[in-house]
């Protein structure tokens, strides 16, 4: 990462972008020799995030494409084959999914998305976009390690000009391994020299019905290729980050409840207390319970009532269990020792 020499305030350099007068997450900055700030903990940039969560708030969910449905199945069907072929990798990826649980809200989730990508990489920066339903554009959200001149260049992406233009044209990975001499990056080769990146991926999030709902890229300061595991980790990760973001922003769609429980139980099955992660569904949707309590801890964690609220809304009204992604959890650690 940049060395880090002069250790100051964020607030004013980052006021354009925050709306604030601080940063919930507290974040540290430092001057560059160009005199822009940049942090070494991911920061929210609040303005953008506003906007892109009060354009979910007033736009209507688009209708699932039966055909982007079969797509996603044969995605999922080849994330089984990878997890059989590859055990070591899909535990990986449990443990980042695993990450995800539990966050404080969607700005906590972010932080979480954007710390878990740079890690699987080994990536030096990176940054979390969210598509504004508004204009199909994408927006910074959160980043690492970058400072204003890159934040106010990038702020708003809306053509295939750049890597993650075109994973969000295209529907996979970009990789630029050096930005030196992919043509590709000639635009943004002055732009990646100043931020001090040689090399980013960019991997777009989906929910689990096929809905594009943000990007995530990671930035290294050296030429680099990650492998096609860790780029088919990443890539699986984002599944898990897109439904989850898709749910905190109120975009998630409700799918069958067992197609529902496959997925999360493949990608996302456990956490420390091997209790199965469930990312929550659409507000239409009641979110499937964990364990034969509906209103025991795990399912609490869920948006279920507690015993006290159920009985104040309906007392008379019985709670019918739902195992589904607790089976197919235990069914892929039996039968293919996914999720140990």
């Amino acid at each position: 990462m940049v060395e880090l020499a002069v250790w100051r305030s964020v607030v004013d350099s980052h006021q354009r972008y925050i709306g604030r007068g601080v940063l919930e997450s507290g974040p540290i900055a430092a001057s560059t020799s160009g005199g822009a700030a940049v942090t070494d903990e991911s920061v929210i940039l609040f303005a953008p995030l506003q906007e892109v969560k009060a354009a979910y708030s007033n736009v209507a969910p688009a209708a699932v494409d039966p055909r982007m449905l079969a797509r996603r199945a044969q995605h999922f069907a080849e994330a089984m084959h990878f997890g059989v072929d590859q055990p070591t990798a899909m535990r990986r990826l449990h443990k980042a999914s695993g990450q995800l649980a539990n966050p404080d809200g969607l700005e906590g989730l972010l932080v979480r998305v954007l710390d878990t990508a740079i890690t699987l990489t080994g990536a030096d920066f990176g940054n979390v976009q969210l598509v504004d339903p508004a204009t199909g554009a994408l927006r910074i959200v959160t980043q690492l390690g970058f400072d204003t001149d890159f934040l106010d260049y990038f702020a708003i992406v809306d053509d295939a000009a750049s890597t993650c233009g075109r994973a969000a044209k295209t529907g996979g990975q970009v990789l630029v391994t050096d930005t030196r001499v992919d043509p590709s990056y000639t635009p943004h080769r002055t732009v990646a020299e100043a931020a001090h990146f040689l090399a980013v991926q960019s991997t777009p999030m989906f929910t689990y019905s096929g809905e594009l709902i943000g990007m995530v890229s990671t930035h290294f300061q050296r030429p680099h290729r990650p492998s096609d595991q860790e780029l088919r980790v990443i890539g699986l990760f984002s599944d898990v980050a897109g439904e989850a973001l898709a749910s905190q922003l109120g975009a998630a769609h409700g799918l069958d409840p067992i197609g529902r429980a496959l997925v999360t139980a493949l990608l996302a099955p456990t956490n420390g207390s091997r209790e199965p992660i469930l990312i929550p569904p659409a507000e239409s949707q009641a979110p499937p319970l964990l364990t034969d309590n509906p209103t025991g801890p795990a399912n609490r964690l869920l948006g279920h009532p507690t015993s006290e609220e159920t009985s104040a809304a309906s007392p008379s009204a019985p709670q019918a269990p739902n195992a589904n992604v607790k089976a197919v959890s235990v069914l892929l650690r039996e039968r293919f020792g996914l999720g140990c």
